[in-house]
């Protein structure tokens, strides 16, 4: 249970992925009022064991839909650091990772 500001707790569950696979949630939170978003993602195994894990806290943004998008670009760097993405597309990779895509490679 997480508690929201002294008033009735949030209860939060997370469901087990199929067996012999893995699951990544993702979520992210906004404090307006101090300037920033956290965002977060775990990969479950399929006995709901913890199997890899990331937290960032974002000063300068609380756009929820940005955060989110965060939150998803995370999970999927999770995916690649657990070797559970096979790259095919170095422009996405590249992307996902953070690189910039050089203005020549982008075609209109």
């Amino acid at each position: 249970m997480v508690p929201l500001n002294g008033f009735n707790p949030i209860v939060m569950t997370i469901s087990e992925p199929p067996m012999a696979m893995v699951k990544i949630n993702s979520d992210a939170t906004t404090c307006i009022q101090r300037n920033f978003g956290t965002i977060a993602a775990i990969a479950r195994d399929d006995n709901g064991g913890p199997f890899g894990w990331s937290r960032k806290k974002i000063k300068g943004i609380t756009d929820p839909l940005i955060l989110e998008c965060i939150a998803c670009r995370e999970a999927t760097i999770l995916a690649k650091l657990q070797n559970m993405v096979e790259e095919d597309s170095q422009v996405v990779i590249n992307s996902i990772s953070g690189a910039l895509i050089p203005q020549s490679r982008v075609t209109k």
